[in-house]
This record gives C-alpha cells, sequence and structure tokens, in this order.
C-alpha cells in the first residue's frame, strides 16, 4: 500500500513536472511571438517614418516649384498686355486651388501617417508590456 501511494506520488510529481514544462514552453512561445509581433510593430513604425519624410520631401519640392513658377511668372506678366493679364490672374485662382487641394491631401496624408505612426506605437508598447508579464510568467515557472 505505501509502495503504491509512492508510486502513485511519483507519478503525479512527473505529470506536474511535465505539466510544468508544457507550460513554460508555451509562455516561451509566447514570448517569441510577442518579440515577432514587436519587431514587426517597430518595421511598420519605420515604413511610416520613412513615408511620411518622403511626403514631406515632396511638399517642400512643391514650394520649391511654386517659388520658381512665381519668379518666372513675375517676369512673364511684365510683358504681357491687359487681357494676357487678366488670363494670368484667372490661372493663379486655379492654381491656388489646386495647391489647396493639395495642401489638404498632404496634410490628410500625414494626419494618416501620424495617427498610423501612434497605432504602432501603442502597439509595440502594449506587445512590450504582454512579453514582460510572460517573461514574468516563464520565470515564476522556472
Amino acid at each position: 500500500d505505501s509502495l503504491s501511494s509512492t508510486e502513485q506520488e511519483h507519478r503525479d510529481s512527473i505529470r506536474t513536472r511535465q505539466s510544468m514544462e508544457r507550460a513554460a514552453k508555451a509562455a516561451v512561445r509566447k514570448v517569441q511571438q510577442a518579440v515577432k509581433a514587436e519587431e514587426l510593430a517597430i518595421k511598420r513604425l519605420a515604413e511610416a517614418q520613412r513615408a511620411l519624410q518622403v511626403a514631406q520631401k515632396n511638399s517642400a519640392m512643391a514650394l520649391n516649384f511654386e517659388k520658381q513658377a512665381r519668379t518666372e511668372e513675375a517676369a512673364a506678366q511684365q510683358s504681357l498686355i491687359k487681357v494676357e493679364t487678366t488670363l494670368q490672374k484667372e490661372q493663379e485662382k486655379v492654381r491656388l486651388g489646386l495647391l489647396r487641394q493639395q495642401d489638404i491631401f498632404l496634410d490628410k496624408k500625414a494626419q494618416e501617417l501620424k495617427q498610423g505612426k501612434q497605432a504602432c506605437e501603442l502597439n509595440a508598447k502594449n506587445l512590450r508590456s504582454e512579453a514582460d508579464k510572460l517573461k514574468k510568467v516563464a520565470k515564476k515557472l522556472e
């Protein structure tokens, strides 16, 4: 009876140890998954930052082109007759409307990129937090 009880305790001990090993392995997998997810989030954040930089460069180039166009336009206006001057003013209105549309578009894209960046940062923070929790659980299981 004592031998049987000892054998049962031994079997129970083995099962408990095996269960703990499985749980520890699962926790390690979770941590690894969290690390991979964080790395992906960081990569996405970097991509979003690069896209924002490209958008900013494009905006700066547009402003430089606009400045150059204004200089050439001023020189051309000196030699135009009254009708051409009127036409030029109408073209300027159209151009400014297009620039406003472009600015609105660029502002919207910059805002979207900013929101995407914030979402990635929040996701990365959450993943780091989850990873820390899983590490603590894994340490407790060791």
